[in-house]
C-alpha cells in the first residue's frame, strides 16, 4: 500500500440510533445499584411513553425477569429526567461529607483571599486533576507525563490526580467505555463506522446533551471529590460533560479547564470545545482543526506531544546502553514494539528479521532484534522457543502496579529480578521500566502508528517503519512519517526485513538522513512546556477569589 492511500479512507455516516446500537456492553447492571433506583416518580410529560413502554415489555412470553429489568430502567430514565435546578455542583445535592476526600477537613468558604481550611491561599499546593480514559495506552501515558513534569518542575506546589472518568465517575453501561473500546478496535469494521459515523457535530452535541442528562450528578460528584484548581482532559470525551457542569455552575472563570490533544495528526472533533481556557496541540495539523472547530488562536498552543520528562535528559551512548541491556555492542539494532496488547504481526516479522540479518556469506549476523511484546504472554512463548540465528532480546511489560515490579518502590527487588533475567538470557522491560534506554540502544524502531511511540522514536532520532494504524485517528501519522521524511510504512512481514537489511547495510546513508529529520521534528520538551503554561495561568488567577462548593 502506498502511503498516499492510506489518507484516502472512506466517510461512513449512519443513523445515529443503528450506531449505537452496535456498541456493546459486556456487563449487567448490579442489583444493588438497581436498587438505588428511586421507586415513585412524577413527571407527567413522560407518563405516557412510559406506560406504553411497560404494555409492550409485559407482553413478552413468561419474561418475568424481562419485565422487571424493564421496570427498572423506565425508573432509570423517569428519575435522570425530572426537571431541576441547572446542573452543578452544589445543585448536584452534594454534601460536603459526600464530596471531600475521607482525609481532607471539613469544605470551608474562602471570601478574598481568606484562608481555606486555616491554611493561606498561597500556601496551599494547588489541585490538578487530569481526565483520561484507558481507550488505547495513549492517554494514560500522557497523563502520566503530565503528572511526572509537575513532579519535576513545581514539586510540592501541586498535587496531581489522575482518573478514568467514565469507568470511576459514571454508572453502567457508561462505565463500560473502556471495554467496548477494545471490541471495536479488534473489529475494524465497526470501530470505523463509530468513528466517522459520531464526527459530525449534529451528531455527537446532541449525543452528549443526552448523555450529560443521565450521569451529571455521578461526574460533578467524581470532579468535586479533588476541588481542583486545574482540570486537564487527556482524552476526546472528557471535555463536552465537564464543560457543561461547571458553566452551570459558573465555575468557568474560576476552574482552569485545558484539553492536551494525545493524537499526532488525525484527531476526533470531540477533542474541541470553545469553552477550554487551552488546547494544547501536538502539531501545525491539528492545531488547523481546532481553527476549523471554532477555537480562538489565543486559546491554542502548539507545543508537542506530551511525553515522559526522562526522553529530554540527553541519550547516553549506543555503546554504554547496549552493555547495561546485555545487547551485542557492535551490531546495529531494530527495534520491534507491539504496544501494549503485543499487537500487529509481531512474530512473522521477528521471524522475517532473523533471517534476513543472517549474512550465510559472513557466517554470522548483521544485525540484532530486541522485540518488546507488551502483555502478550502467548506471543513471548513462541518467541521463546524459536531458535535464532541473530541475537535477540524478548521483552515483556511489567505489571507496574504490583510491588515486586515497581522499580521506584522497590528498587532492590527490582534490580535482584532484572539480574536473573540477565543470567536467563531473557529479558524484561515494562512501560515504566526506562523505555528511553531501549530506544536509545538501537538504530531503527518498527511500529504501529501510535501517536506516542511516533513522538518518542522521534525524539530519540530513530528511523520509523510503521506497520499498521486504527482506523481513524492514527491514520494521518502514517503521511504524517513517511511525508516528512522520518520514516517509510509497510505491513508485508518481509517488505519490512527488507528495508531493515537495506538500512544496516548498502542504504545506511538514508538511515542517517532519516534520523536527522526525525530529531528535527521531535519536540522533546512539550511536556515541560504545557506544565509552565498551566503554573502561568495559575499565577494570573491567583489574585482572584476561590470558589466555595457550600450548597
Amino acid at each position: 500500500m502506498t502511503p498516499s492511500s492510506v489518507t484516502k479512507e472512506d466517510l461512513f455516516l449512519l443513523p445515529f440510533d443503528s450506531l449505537v446500537a452496535r456498541i456493546p456492553f459486556f456487563t449487567s447492571p448490579s442489583p444493588s445499584s438497581l436498587s438505588a433506583f428511586p421507586r415513585r416518580c412524577s413527571f407527567p410529560s413522560h407518563s405516557r411513553s412510559c406506560r406504553r413502554s411497560a404494555a409492550f415489555a409485559s407482553l413478552a412470553p413468561g419474561s418475568s425477569e424481562l419485565h422487571r429489568l424493564w421496570s427498572h430502567f423506565n425508573r432509570f430514565v423517569r428519575f435522570h429526567s425530572e426537571p431541576r435546578a441547572p446542573i452543578g455542583f452544589a445543585s448536584a445535592g452534594l454534601s460536603n461529607d459526600e464530596i471531600r476526600l475521607e482525609d481532607e477537613s471539613p469544605l470551608i468558604a474562602e471570601d478574598n483571599g481568606a484562608p481555606i481550611n486555616g491554611v493561606a491561599e498561597y500556601e496551599r499546593p494547588k489541585k490538578v486533576l487530569i481526565l483520561m480514559s484507558d481507550t488505547g495506552g495513549g492517554h494514560r501515558a500522557s497523563a502520566e507525563a503530565i503528572r511526572a513534569a509537575f513532579n519535576q518542575e513545581f514539586g510540592d506546589e501541586y498535587q496531581v490526580f489522575v482518573t478514568d472518568l467514565w469507568t470511576e465517575h459514571t454508572p453502567w453501561p457508561f462505565n463500560q467505555l473502556p471495554r467496548s473500546y477494545n471490541f471495536l478496535v479488534k473489529h475494524g469494521a465497526l470501530w470505523k463506522m463509530t468513528y466517522y459515523g459520531t464526527a459530525p457535530r449534529l451528531v455527537h452535541q446532541p449525543h452528549f446533551a443526552a448523555t450529560s442528562t443521565f450521569i451529571a450528578r455521578e461526574v460533578a460528584k467524581g470532579l468535586m471529590k479533588y476541588q481542583p484548581d486545574i482540570i486537564i482532559s487527556v482524552h476526546p470525551l472528557m471535555q463536552h460533560v465537564p464543560l457543561r457542569i461547571l458553566k452551570a455552575k459558573g465555575l468557568l472563570n474560576k476552574i482552569i479547564f485545558t484539553t492536551v490533544v494525545t493524537d499526532l495528526s488525525t484527531c476526533h472533533p470531540t477533542w474541541f470545545h470553545r469553552l477550554v481556557t487551552r488546547c494544547y496541540c501536538p502539531s501545525s495539523e491539528v492545531a488547523k482543526r481546532a481553527i476549523k472547530a471554532r477555537l480562538q488562536p489565543s486559546q491554542i498552543k502548539v507545543y508537542g506531544l506530551p511525553v515522559r520528562p526522562s526522553f529530554v535528559k540527553p541519550v547516553r551512548p549506543k555503546v554504554e546502553l547496549r552493555r547495561e541491556l546485555g545487547m551485542d555492542e557492535n551490531l546495529p539494532a531494530v527495534l520491534l514494539m507491539g504496544g501494549g496488547e503485543g499487537m500487529g504481526p509481531i512474530e512473522a516479522t521477528a521471524r522475517a528479521l532473523g533471517d534476513i540479518l543472517y549474512d550465510e556469506n559472513l557466517g554470522g549476523p548483521v544485525g540484532q532484534i530486541l522485540v518488546i511484546c507488551g502483555r502478550n504472554k502467548k506471543l513471548v512463548n513462541k518467541l521463546q522457543s524459536i531458535d535464532w540465528k541473530v541475537p535477540v532480546q524478548v521483552r515483556t511489560l511489567l505489571v507496574y502496579d504490583e510491588p515486586l515490579f515497581n522499580h521506584q518502590l522497590y528498587p532492590v527487588q527490582y534490580k535482584s529480578l532484572i539480574s536473573c533475567m540477565h543470567f536467563l538470557k531473557f529479558q524484561v522491560k515494562g512501560f515504566v521500566t526506562k523505555m528511553e534506554e531501549s530506544m536509545g540502544a538501537c538504530d531503527c524502531i518498527i511500529t504501529k502508528a501510535g501517536p506516542g511511540t511516533i513522538a518518542e522514536a522521534m525524539i530519540r532520532g530513530l528511523p520509523i517503519i510503521l506497520n499498521g494504524y486504527i482506523a481513524g485517528q492514527e491514520v494521518g501519522n502514517v503521511p504524517y512519517v513517511v511525508e516528512n521524511g522520518c520514516g517509510k510504512f509497510s505491513k508485508a512481514p518481509k517488505e519490512i526485513a527488507k528495508i531493515v537489511a537495506d538500512w544496516f547495510g548498502a542504504k545506511s546513508d538514508e538511515l542517517r538522513a532519516m534520523s536527522e529529520n526525525a530529531l528535527k521534528l521531535a519536540r522533546p520538551d512539550a511536556v515541560v512546556k504545557i506544565v509552565h503554561d498551566l503554573h502561568e495561568l495559575v499565577r494570573e488567577r491567583s489574585l482572584q477569589p476561590q470558589y466555595s462548593c457550600a450548597a
